[in-house]
């Protein structure tokens, strides 16, 4: 009886070792699973600002391709370019979709609707917007730069032409 009981007793270590090692293994493939998928939405979620980062990177280091040889054009800042990226990075990337970025000559940064009808103007420690929605234009002289107002406008913008 003893050699059956301590069988037995071995039968359900093992029994329980192996259910142990399946369900690491399942874990790990379901972490693995969820990671990728994260990752492929993460990435398609962002492929609006990831294009505007783009075009600001474009802006920022090869200025030159933006403007004649005549044309004066001032550099974009640090915090010009910091100010900007702080407000793609906050956005929600659908609000994104209708805007395309530009460089100004005075070294600021345009972000301009895709139909031409808008454009927000952002500095180091200023912006500004012209902001045209259903035949009703909005302006604003230059104010003390607040990225949260920046993305309050972009998002109004998309929820508006919707």
């Amino acid at each position: 009886q003893s050699f059956f009981k301590g069988l037995v007793e071995s039968f359900e270590q093992m029994k329980q070792s192996l259910k142990e090692q399946i369900t690491n293994e399942l874990r790990c493939d379901y972490d693995k699973k969820i990671r990728n998928l994260e990752q492929s939405i993460s990435n398609s979620c962002n492929t609006n600002m990831l294009r505007l980062i783009n075009q600001l990177n474009d802006c920022k280091y090869h200025l030159e391709e933006y403007f004649d040889e005549e044309e004066k054009a001032m550099l974009i800042s640090n915090t010009t370019y910091n100010n900007v990226l702080s407000v793609l990075t906050q956005c929600n990337d659908f609000s994104l979709n209708d805007w395309t970025i530009e460089p100004d000559t005075n070294g600021t940064v345009l972000l301009v609707s895709d139909n031409g009808d808008s454009v927000i103007n952002i500095g180091e420690s200023k912006y500004s917007f012209s902001i045209t929605l259903n035949a009703k234009e909005t302006k604003q002289n230059a104010q003390k730069f607040d990225a949260k107002g920046v993305v309050e406008l972009l998002n109004r913008y998309h929820y508006a032409i919707v």
